[in-house]
């Protein structure tokens, strides 16, 4: 924290920020306006911390997105959607992939035309289904035609498992394990060598605190996750474990991609997990499995987690 600044939690638990010289209350982390040094080179030497008051748009007031190629996978509803709309309006070039259009103003892609001023805002969509691998393929190749780069991907899609629906893909593979984690590890790939050419490109992979609540605890715990058996489906315990098991397995992937970079001795694309408002740490990834015998609080967890990835509320004033 500042100097002179204290962080209290109020009766209604509410984060407050006092000055204890002035005696000023705030809402608002006042870590957030504190500038960033940077090296000549043009890097920051060190970064601002946020919280559970922080929202989007305070995260990318100090971010350098103008004129910035990003792609966001699942950027028509929740994070995704408040976060396209943010980078769109600082002058990003956005690409929205979904079965269903964002609201608002966009413009379809490809774009042939000459891009819109970045006042405006320049933000695209094109239909993408994850539950079809030939929807992916035939997005990266129409994107692979363009010119653009892609400076940063952004995977903030999934689905929730239902008792009703189809539990098997077009391509034959269960829909959730395909949607939550196939489909995006293919995505990635398809656009590596796009991220590679890109000046400090990032791959986000936007999970959820469920993942806490896996049952992976080994190895031979992931062929039984990535083929679910039906009976997963028939009781709603069975349907978050399987949720669970799929975010866990993004994560997974993710930090294997990191390393898989590192041992290539590549700086970029940077990788990086996170859930709305917390950081998911690499040391409580496979320790948080040895609690998952404790049902009743799994049950809890999990159903209640995925229903809190919103970033949209602004502090209280």
């Amino acid at each position: 924290m500042p100097k002179h600044w204290l962080k209290v939690t109020t009766d209604q638990e509410c984060s407050v920020f006092i000055n204890l010289k002035t005696g000023a209350q705030s809402y608002a982390d006042p870590r957030l306006a504190l500038p960033l040094l940077r090296t000549p080179g043009g890097n920051p030497t060190q970064y601002p911390k946020f919280d559970d008051l922080s929202t989007i748009a305070e995260v990318l007031n100090d971010c350098d997105v103008p004129g910035k190629y990003i792609i966001i996978l699942g950027g028509t509803s929740g994070v995704g959607a408040y976060l396209a709309r943010s980078l769109a309006s600082r002058g990003s070039i956005v690409t929205c992939l979904s079965r269903n259009p964002p609201s608002g103003r966009w413009f379809g892609f490809p774009y042939t035309n000459p891009l819109p001023s970045p006042s405006n805002g320049s933000l695209f969509w094109t239909h993408l289904d994850l539950s079809s691998m030939q929807s992916i393929f035939g997005f990266a190749e129409m994107y692979n035609k363009t010119s653009w780069p892609v400076h940063s991907l952004v995977l903030a899609a999934a689905t929730l498992p239902e008792s009703f629906e189809n539990q098997k893909s077009t391509d034959g593979f269960d829909r959730v394990v395909q949607v939550n984690l196939l489909s995006q590890v293919l995505l990635v790939r398809l656009l590596q060598h796009r991220l590679n050419e890109a000046t400090r490109s990032t791959v986000v992979f936007v999970s959820c605190e469920a993942l806490r609540a896996t049952n992976i605890a080994e190895v031979d715990d992931v062929y039984p996750a990535l083929e679910p058996l039906r009976s997963s489906y028939s009781d709603i315990c069975g349907r978050v474990q399987l949720y669970a098991n799929t975010k866990f397995l993004q994560v997974l992937f993710a930090l294997a991609f990191r390393e898989f970079l590192q041992r290539r001795k590549r700086r970029y694309p940077l990788i990086s997990v996170c859930s709305p408002g917390n950081l998911i740490r690499r040391s409580k990834l496979i320790s948080s499995a040895s609690w998952t015998r404790w049902w009743w609080l799994k049950c809890l967890r999990l159903l209640a987690y995925p229903l809190s990835k919103s970033m949209v509320s602004e502090p209280i004033d």
